[in-house]
């Protein structure tokens, strides 16, 4: 039962994983688009300790754990939410502007992307969740948004960058 859990965890990581790969080829290089998530059944991590100080400078701590914000547990928007705003930082910074131009080539996007949603979904669904999350927007533009899931029998966290270098 635990190697199932286990197994869950590093497929739903996986994929999420491949898609940010994907919208890496996609990107142009210099402003990525990435979506990262890790799943913990043993630990809660706290937020300051994935922060680091030195991301957007001195006392940057304190403005990033400023923007938290506990979410209403409505999942599913949330994520649809997440997902669009990666979708058009993507649209704008890509190297290949003709698949977003062409109904039949980002309909295929957005059909892999919600795939990738009904995955996640499908994973957490039956979970009662608590959600909070964090901003931080760096000096040069970069926004990063962190959702912060906490449930029965472990936790996650997603990160949602859209880079401006």
């Amino acid at each position: 039962m635990l190697n199932e859990i286990m197994d869950q965890e590093k497929h739903l990581t996986s994929i999420v994983g491949y898609l940010s790969d994907f919208f890496g080829v996609l990107s142009d290089g210099y402003n990525p688009t990435i979506i990262w998530l890790n799943i913990d059944l043993e630990n809660k991590p706290n937020p300051s300790d994935l922060f680091k100080e030195h991301w957007i400078g001195e006392n940057s701590m304190e403005n990033i754990l400023e923007t938290k914000t506990e979410l209403k547990n409505n999942f599913e928007s949330h994520l649809n939410r997440y997902f669009e705003w990666s979708l058009e930082h993507l649209k704008l910074d890509n190297k290949a502007p003709d698949i977003f131009k062409s109904e039949y080539h980002l309909e295929n996007l957005n059909e892999l992307i919600n795939k990738v949603k009904l995955e996640i979904l499908e994973y957490f669904g039956e979970k009662k969740l608590t959600l909070t999350e964090y901003t931080i927007d760096s000096i040069d533009g970069s926004i990063v948004k962190y959702l912060f899931i906490d449930f029965e029998d472990g936790s996650a966290h997603f990160a949602f960058g859209n880079y401006v270098h």
